[in-house]
């Protein structure tokens, strides 16, 4: 036991005679990172930061980032474990591992001294952050709250967002697709489809720093602008609407849609392509379908998937929500057979859609586009030009009553029988050939009246009485007045 406290009692005295003289202790600079470290003789023995175990030297590493201080000095005073190994592994996990160093530290870098019976280490961090960066972090708790944030962000066009997430589902997909479905959500103010750039701190983990560089194609301020001509034209084309239920409401949206953005044969992507350039695809449509029923509060979302005649090419439609129950509509195909494009359950469209069944509702309601327009309504309003109008008139409209057509007096008048020209020589027909009494049955089947009579589009109508003193004025000649001439 006198043998352990005198190597005790010389070892110390060695340590404070290099000390004092001036000399290097045997742990400085040994788990130096990428910088030396310029120790300092001035510290006092007794400062710095009390650690006592490996969870505390981190904490306190931690604790010197987040208050974005670049030197530190840390006592380990009855250290549970080896410090220089310890100091140089927590140094390196804080740096890497943790969060806020990947984030926000270039290097940190560290010197250690022995004082008697404990360790002095001094601690220097040198950032890639400023103090003003590691401030906006925005903590978040839970996926709503992350939702919210990034619905803040992208609804006020912002261009970057900093957010520390500890999730198992998150990571840079995730992120990627909640910007598309908030932009899906609420295309009327987004007239831009946001893109991210994401870069994860550290590049693994359930615990992470994402920085979000968001794009939208344009500055902000004409963002605005343009949201503001999207809300203009939405309200002129959703104020003449007034269907009597949803699915109404939903059709009159389509057409009115339909009649001024057309197909899907155009470029733009947006709501603001289809109802304000009138040039949009697939997507731009059902964002703009999106809106306007949005508008009129009828329950639509939009859906991402493919036709089969199209192969692997994106196409978009929506669904509905009419009483509770889902139904698809493509308004881009509304130039075709509108029964097959809207108010179809899954069934009816699988036959030439692909959708990903287990990311949108299940489409199984009964009503129908017939339901809501008769086939006989529809074909009596493509055929005479009425919208939806064949009910009031259930027989075509026939040509106007007999005392409508002007009377006979305004049609010219046949002459009397007294002063029609008898036919000459030349143009006298042989006796025979001459029409007798027996052939002339009356005055409408008669040659002679027939030359006097207006032309064939004379509005009488065939069955027509003829004055009784017609057939006296009409009586053709007999057949004895043309042979007078040939007596001697």
């Amino acid at each position: 036991m006198q043998y352990r406290q005198a190597i005790s009692i010389l070892a110390a005295a060695a340590l404070l005679a290099m000390t004092l003289t001036g000399c290097a202790g045997p742990f400085e600079k040994e788990y130096s990172y990428s910088a030396p470290f310029t120790y300092s003789a001035g510290a006092e023995s007794g400062g710095g930061t009390e650690v006592r175990n490996y969870n505390m030297l981190k904490a306190a590493l931690t604790d010197l980032m987040n208050n974005h201080r670049e030197q530190g000095s840390f006592r380990f005073s009855s250290y549970n474990g080896s410090v220089p190994d310890d100091l140089a592994a927590a140094c390196l996990e804080v740096r890497t591992v943790n969060p806020l160093g990947a984030y926000a530290v270039e290097s940190m870098t560290y010197d250690t001294s022995r004082i008697i019976s404990y360790y002095v280490a001094e601690v220097s961090v040198v950032y890639k952050r400023s103090a003003e960066e590691i401030r906006a972090i925005r903590g978040v708790a839970s996926l709503a709250e992350l939702e919210n944030r990034m619905r803040e962000a992208v609804l006020g066009f912002q261009t970057g967002l900093v957010l520390r997430i500890y999730s198992a589902q998150v990571n840079e997909s995730y992120l990627e697709e909640l910007a598309q479905q908030i932009y899906l959500s609420d295309p009327a103010a987004l007239t831009a489809e946001p893109l991210l750039h994401i870069r994860a701190y550290p590049s693994e983990g359930i615990n992470r720093i994402y920085e979000l560089s968001i794009q939208y194609g344009r500055h902000p301020a004409h963002l605005e602008a343009m949201a503001g001509e999207l809300s203009r034209q939405l309200h002129a084309v959703t104020e003449p609407i007034s269907g009597e239920s949803g699915a109404q409401t939903a059709l009159q949206c389509a057409e009115a849609l339909w009649d001024r953005a057309g197909g899907a044969g155009g470029e733009g992507e947006s709501a603001y392509d289809a109802l304000v350039r009138r040039n949009a695809d697939s997507k731009g449509i059902s964002l703009a379908f999106k809106a306007l029923c949005d508008a009129l509060e009828v329950e639509c979302i939009c859906v991402q998937g493919a036709m089969r005649s199209q192969g692997t090419q994106d196409h978009w439609w929506n669904m509905l929500c009419l009483d509770g129950a889902w139904y698809h509509a493509d308004v881009s195909r509304f130039g075709g057979d509108r029964s097959a494009v809207f108010l179809m359950d899954d069934a009816g469209f699988w036959s030439d859609y692909l959708w990903d069944g287990e990311r949108y509702p299940v489409c199984d309601g009964t009503l129908r586009y017939a339901d809501l327009v008769p086939p006989a309504s529809e074909a009596a309003a493509s055929e005479n030009g009425w919208d939806g109008g064949a009910a009031e008139h259930p027989e075509p409209v026939g040509p106007p009553p007999f005392t409508e057509p002007p009377q006979p007096a305004e049609t010219p008048v046949r002459p009397p029988a007294e002063t029609q020209p008898l036919p000459s020589e030349a143009e006298s027909p042989a006796p025979a050939e001459s029409p007798g009494p027996a052939e002339s049955s009356g005055p409408a089947e008669s040659p002679a009246p027939a030359e006097s009579y207006a032309p064939a589009e004379s509005p009488f109508p065939p069955e027509s009485p003829v004055p009784p003193e017609a057939p006296a004025e009409t009586k053709p000649p007999q057949p004895s007045e043309p042979v007078q001439p040939e007596k001697p």
